[in-house]
């Protein structure tokens, strides 16, 4: 799964690499072997993923809970998306949705 270049990614390129040898591969041993490292290398650049995941997943859910309390947040902060549609197909959702 490559990033678009706009896309923004919390993950450092190696990391990246590391999730996608994983998929490519099945399992953490067979990755490990393929880029030469040793399993529990693997293991802990899991760990650091998963503490990024936590605390993105925590600065989603206060966000959330910002919006829950006020309206106007919650109309300022939608994503993206509906508020540039890209192509017709977007567009016609969006004009659906607001």
């Amino acid at each position: 799964m490559d990033l678009e270049p706009s896309e923004v990614s919390w993950l450092t390129s190696y990391e990246e690499s590391i999730l996608e040898t994983i998929i490519e591969v099945g399992s953490v041993k067979a990755a490990a072997w393929k880029l030469r490292l040793a399993p529990t290398t693997i293991y802990n650049i899991l760990y650091r993923v998963r503490i990024k995941l936590l605390k993105s997943q925590n600065t989603v859910n206060k966000i959330n809970a910002y919006k829950k309390q006020s309206s106007t947040l919650k109309r300022l902060l939608v994503p993206i998306l509906r508020i540039k549609p890209i192509g017709e197909e977007l567009e016609e959702a969006w004009k659906e949705e607001w």
